[in-house]
């Protein structure tokens, strides 16, 4: 019995041997196939998302935020929206539907950010609500409106998404686009309140003021803290994409 106690513990010491050449091949498989992924995975397990990701994507949800309060403010003031700019509550219920309509339009707009850069896309965006949004409280105009309830999705959150996927790492996407989603609540948690608070102390425009301070807000920020990829912008646009069979 002794004597066969060297052979058992050579044994365990040569196993795990013979399955490290083809765990190293498979490694280096997966490495020569996915360099990106495989980095990016390897990384996201030892770190969590680093801290100017997090201050992106603080801005990022602010900014989401801002945007999304027409769309969901829209449903229980629309009767007073519908007054204020003194139409019938028929055509403003138009204004949904093209809200609607106008998510569409991502298809055509989205890809302005691989030309021109995400942050670029994203200030612009801001930018047309902002102005919308000082319109409709100043002169209440549907057009202003129309302006402010469409546009801003169909740009803002494809250049988003694309700037998500660039910045974040592989393993860490999941949990960036989570938190960059509380936007949509955040908006109806916070927005709605506001906006009867606003409406019933002052009147229907007072919460686009608010709208077009906290949309000057995000330009700022956006401007500030995420970073331009304006010179990325050229190989983007450049390389050709096209659907696996």
């Amino acid at each position: 019995m002794p004597r066969s106690l060297p052979w058992v513990k050579s044994s365990l010491r040569t196993s795990p041997r013979r399955s490290c050449p083809a765990l190293s091949l498979k490694g280096r498989l997966e490495r020569a196939l996915h360099p990106t992924a495989a980095n990016a995975t390897q990384a996201g397990q030892t770190a969590g998302v680093p801290r100017r990701l997090r201050s992106q994507l603080a801005i990022i949800t602010l900014g989401r935020t801002v945007l999304n309060m027409p769309s969901r403010v829209v449903y229980p003031f629309l009767p007073a929206i519908a007054r204020g700019l003194g139409v019938s509550l028929a055509s403003a219920t138009q204004l949904v539907t093209l809200r609607t309509v106008g998510g569409l339009g991502g298809t055509v707009l989205g890809p302005l950010s691989d030309h021109f850069g995400r942050r670029q896309m994203m200030e612009i965006d801001l930018l047309l609500f902002t102005l919308a949004g000082l319109a409709l409280a100043g002169v209440g105009t549907v057009w202003s409106a129309a302006v402010a309830f469409v546009l801003s999705k169909a740009i803002y959150d494809p250049a988003v998404q694309a700037h998500l996927g660039d910045a974040v790492p592989y393993a860490q996407r999941g949990r960036a686009m989570g938190f960059a989603e509380l936007s949509w609540s955040a908006a109806w948690l916070f927005g709605v309140p506001a906006t009867g608070f606003l409406m019933q102390r002052f009147d229907w425009r007072s919460p686009w003021a608010a709208l077009v301070v906290l949309g000057a807000l995000s330009v700022g920020l956006t401007r500030l803290g995420l970073p331009s990829t304006r010179s990325e912008a050229g190989a983007l646009a450049g390389a050709s994409w096209t659907p696996r069979s």
